[in-house]
């Protein structure tokens, strides 16, 4: 009996104290009720989605929102059980801008808070582009509208478009009221500075359009071997967009052009737009070369380019254990260039294996300096730069070490 009266009293307090410890979790939450009306008509909008989320301070749910909760036929919403603290209030509904406000929830309590928001406002934005040099209309020019977003508003908006007509006009309707940018592009001429434009509610904003036609000259050269002075033929050209020079030309146009040279060493490059450039040559068993220019308006910029014959070395080493001295067998050994030294034109990697001696070799490796990495199972990757000299062999051995760091030798 004495035990069974124990039991009673056990649950007893087990039950007051689950009660106490329900009653406490629940004393810790409030809620959040109110309407959302038309700023405008101050009628109330159903459907309207409603959101709470942290204020991101680290304090109460600043990890995670709550589930939105959508008005009903009176406008009317209620989130409860939100955890006390500091939260924004979001809310959005089909045809109104969206909006956001403070809110603080109070332990055990209900915040009231009504939300106006304000409906969406449209207008258009027509204009004429035409030839900056003539004046007469463009057809088929792209006009896009980009908004300017304040900040913090973090691009909800997009891109509008249209295509100018025969007469070179354009129409773009049913443009969210706000400030946007102008600007049109179309084949033959340079993109034009953007202008400002704002657009009201009903109203009809005029952007006229004025659009420069590029400039074209033409590019050629010989590309020839800088020891004999012979032409190379079949030497890849190309021509690209120099945007580390004076940054002249439009860059809407990356300006990209490529050929290979004749029996005569000869290329050329006909209708490029003015701007600055570099061109580029490379062929088999030589160096790339390379020049800056200039293209104007008209005429002819001669590029010419001598390209000097690659000259080889070798590299040769061991892989040996750093534990016990012992040679590691099949390590793959990797030759690649290395970009940040500038010898990236060689291109190419170059591949061995280690022998039974731990022994690896590479012959007729384009001099210069490159990166040497080695992995071995059970190893610790490493790597080293190598510098490969005309006529020899450069000895580069690796120590790996199972736990440490490795020692690296290149002599």
């Amino acid at each position: 009996m004495n035990g069974l009266l124990k039991g009673l009293i056990a649950a007893s307090v087990m039950v007051v104290s689950l009660g106490f410890l329900v009653g406490n979790a629940s004393a810790q939450t409030g809620a959040i009720e109110g309407t959302v009306s038309d700023a405008v008509s101050s009628e109330a909008i159903e459907g309207a989605m409603v959101m709470v989320r942290a204020s991101f301070d680290g304090g109460p749910g600043s990890h995670h929102g709550y589930h939105p909760v959508f008005t009903d036929q009176d406008g009317a919403y209620l989130i409860e059980d939100v955890e006390a603290g500091e939260y924004t209030l979001r809310c959005g509904a089909a045809g109104y801008l969206q909006t956001a406000l403070p809110v603080v929830v109070v332990e055990g309590q209900t915040t009231v808070q009504d939300i106006a928001l304000e409906p969406l406002t449209f207008g258009s934005v027509d204009g004429t582009v035409t030839d900056a040099a003539t004046g007469l209309p463009i057809v088929g020019a792209g006009v896009m509208l980009r908004p300017v977003h304040e900040a913090g508003e973090g691009g909800a908006r997009h891109w509008l478009g249209a295509v100018t007509g025969a007469d070179g006009t354009y129409v773009i309707d049913n443009v969210l009221a706000g400030e946007y940018e102008a600007t049109a592009m179309a084949f033959g001429y340079l993109r034009s500075e953007p202008v400002l434009v704002t657009v009201s509610d009903g109203v009809t904003s005029t952007v006229d359009l004025a659009l420069d036609p590029v400039a074209f000259g033409s590019v050629e050269g010989t590309v020839t071997d800088a020891v004999t002075g012979e032409p190379i033929d079949g030497a890849y050209v190309s021509l690209s967009r120099n945007w580390m020079g004076d940054g002249s030309g439009d860059q809407s146009d990356w300006g990209w052009h490529h050929t290979v040279t004749d029996e005569n060493g000869f290329y050329r490059f006909d209708a490029v737009e003015t701007a600055a450039y570099r061109v580029t040559a490379s062929a088999n068993a030589y160096a790339q070369g390379e020049a800056e220019i200039e293209v104007l308006d008209g005429q002819t910029t001669v590029a010419d380019l001598a390209l000097s014959p690659l000259v080889y070395g070798g590299v040769e080493g061991t892989v040996t254990d750093a534990a016990n001295g012992e040679p590691v067998e099949r390590a793959l050994v990797v030759i690649l260039p290395n970009w940040m030294q500038g010898i990236g034109e060689h291109g190419g990697w170059w591949i061995a294996r280690t022998d039974e001696n731990g022994f690896y070799r590479f012959d007729e490796i384009p001099a210069g300096v490159y990166r040497m990495i080695v992995l071995a199972r059970g190893f610790m990757r490493t790597g080293a730069d190598v510098e490969v000299l005309e006529g020899q062999t450069t000895t580069a051995d690796f120590v790996l070490d199972p736990h440490g760091q490795p020692d690296i030798r290149v002599r």
